[in-house]
């Protein structure tokens, strides 16, 4: 993903500013041009792609995003908060693209210590549980597709001591 900006607005003060990540999760979405309250962002975002945190005044932002032939596949505005940090996801399949865009509250872990979050944005999967097998623990339970939207309680990072996991997707009806 190639991504430019020139944030300059003639005076020497620096607004409050809020952070965003892109990340293209469509797995059958061809690489998407980017585009920021109509002016190009970047180019190539492909499937598996997440970009670093880009640092924006706080504010409403027009995201839109095309496809080689620069026909608009998906458009949206949101709201970035000073002091904030966000991640924009493009999810589903490429003939019914959303998005998901939510707030992350990061920590940084101690040295013993990494934070985890799953989301399910496989809509056709069904409801699923992380489990770590080595423990015998559920870890998130009865993840359904996208079923962090509106519900801020469902987006948020679990603490886990360091290690190494065997993590296993799990059916997660009954």
């Amino acid at each position: 993903f190639a991504a430019s900006c020139s944030v300059n607005n003639g005076d020497n003060t620096n607004p409050q500013q809020g952070n965003f990540l892109l990340a293209n999760i469509s797995p059958d979405a061809p690489p998407l041009n980017v585009y920021l309250n109509g002016a190009a962002f970047g180019s190539g975002l492909a499937y598996g792609i997440y970009t670093p945190y880009f640092p924006y005044p706080a504010g409403s932002y027009a995201f839109s995003f095309t496809d080689s032939t620069s026909a608009t596949v998906l458009s949206n505005t949101v709201n970035i908060e000073a002091s904030k940090n966000y991640s924009y996801f493009i999810i589903d399949s490429f003939s019914r693209l959303k998005t998901a865009f939510m707030q992350d509250n990061i920590i940084v872990p101690g040295a013993d210590s990494v934070y985890i979050r799953f989301f399910n944005f496989s809509p056709d999967a069904g409801p699923l549980d992380l489990y770590e097998a080595s423990t015998d623990t559920t870890l998130y339970s009865t993840r359904l597709g996208n079923d962090q939207a509106g519900n801020p309680g469902a987006i948020g990072f679990n603490r886990m001591k360091a290690g190494i996991y065997n993590l296993q997707l799990k059916d997660g009806v009954g």
